[in-house]
């Protein structure tokens, strides 16, 4: 999908939502921000570090779930958890005690897609990072695990990160983000706060 003129200013420390059918140009806005795809024209800025001309530096504090997770099949998820977490140099116990991580001996080709979405965020999460970055992240969570995700990303956009997440469920946007974009056809046909977005726009992206 082609974007068109697209200008997003996203402020620290809140859940930005971007809404939008299949096809709408969500997951290519976030590759975008999270350097995996370059633009043809435009830039794109995190905490004032252009991601094409400083690419390490502007993605030093970024986590990012795009597309379908993936980990290393030979490692349990717990496993997997540790080798990225020592990587980073971070501290996984935080995500294990807080997240339903009751799969951690589980070998990746065993977990259900719930489970590997789990595992997917709790990875985006790791290192604690300023900025995380998440494609759809919740539709395939059951309604618990859902709701023990949302509980813990509240408590860490409180603690001073931004979320940024895509998804096609208007409630999701009403529910968790504090601002958000309506995405349509490569455009943003909406933006603001979440309360005030424009629901005849959402109502059309949901047709």
């Amino acid at each position: 999908m082609v974007l068109d003129n697209i200008t997003l200013d996203i402020d620290e420390a809140l859940f930005y939502g971007i809404l939008g059918d299949d096809g709408a140009g969500k997951t290519t806005l976030l590759k975008l921000i999270s350097g995996l795809l370059r633009p043809t024209s435009g830039t794109c800025t995190l905490f004032g570090k252009d991601v094409l001309k400083d690419q390490p530096a502007a993605l030093r504090d970024v986590g990012c779930l795009v597309g379908e997770p993936a980990f290393y099949d030979y490692l349990t998820a717990g496993e997997n958890l540790n080798f990225f977490g020592s990587l980073l140099h971070a501290d996984i116990s935080p995500l294990t005690e807080s997240l339903p991580l009751t799969f951690t001996d589980t070998y990746p080709k065993h977990l259900t897609t719930c489970m590997k979405y789990q595992l997917g965020i709790a990875l985006a999460l790791l290192g604690s990072p300023r900025l995380v970055v998440l494609d759809e992240p919740f539709s395939f969570l059951t309604d618990s695990v859902r709701s023990s995700m949302f509980t813990f990303l509240r408590k860490r956009v409180a603690d001073g990160i931004t979320v940024v997440f895509t998804t096609t469920n208007t409630g999701e946007i009403i529910e968790l983000a504090t601002e958000g974009a309506v995405l349509s056809q490569g455009k943003i046909i909406s933006r603001g706060p979440s309360s005030r977005l424009d629901f005849p726009a959402v109502e059309e992206v949901e047709q």
